[in-house]
């Protein structure tokens, strides 16, 4: 079963527990599919309704669409924004739309965000102290 396997990611709870800044979730998937991964992690209640699929507005990453829409619905500039992103596709979109982007590189096998990222990192622990950045 596939909810006993999800898990979120080590610390990204206590993270968003304590973030004092507006965030959300920009993902490729559907939207159904998000809130079901968010839920079977614990981690929905954290995003009251700040989730954007591209699904949504039929645009995916590498465009940059759909962090521009979740910026403007959120009220905020990509310049005051920072986009956290796992895969090469997002990083790209990110930088497309002119976002700080940080790259996750925990699973990144092949080092293919390091080249593309503003910075990257391996630990959600290290992230509070590079959102002061």
């Amino acid at each position: 079963n596939f909810k006993n396997y999800i898990k979120p990611i080590r610390g990204v709870k206590e993270i968003l527990g304590n973030l004092k800044v507006p965030f959300c979730v920009a993902s490729s998937g559907p939207e159904s599919k998000i809130r079901l991964n968010l839920e079977f992690t614990g981690l929905l209640p954290y995003f009251k309704g700040n989730i954007f699929s591209c699904y949504t507005i039929q645009k995916w990453k590498p465009d940059p669409a759909i962090f521009l829409w979740a910026a403007e619905t959120m009220g905020f500039h990509p310049k005051d924004c920072v986009v956290i992103e796992d895969s090469l596709a997002g990083v790209k979109a990110a930088k497309a739309g002119e976002f700080k982007v940080f790259g996750y590189v925990e699973h990144d096998f092949n080092n293919e965000l390091k080249h593309s990222a503003d910075l990257v990192f391996n630990n959600m622990d290290v992230l509070p102290n590079l959102l002061k950045t």
